[in-house]
């Protein structure tokens, strides 16, 4: 079992633990298109354990079998929601 009160492991499960994606210029073939000249778009911030969480239910969803059950009586979406509702408690 690994140590959860490791640092690196906290900040991964903490959602205010942010990842930043720098804002980028949004031109179109070079020109800025925006009345005020101000093409820089606005940084994304979000945190690895809510990716993780996005990415646990479209991952269990698309490898399935068959698509004859809904994706959240999947038992790999179901799992990822246990998993999910003990680590938010």
């Amino acid at each position: 079992k690994g140590d959860m009160t490791d640092p690196s492991v906290q900040n991964f499960f903490d959602v205010n633990y942010t990842v930043l994606v720098e804002a980028k210029r949004q031109d179109i073939s070079g020109q800025c298109t925006k009345k005020d000249g101000n093409c820089k778009g606005k940084e994304i911030r979000d945190s690895r354990y809510n990716d993780m969480k996005a990415s646990m239910y479209l991952l269990g969803n698309a490898f399935r079998i068959n698509q004859t059950k809904a994706p959240d009586n999947l038992p790999t979406v179901q799992a990822a929601k246990k998993f999910f509702k003990v680590m938010d408690a």
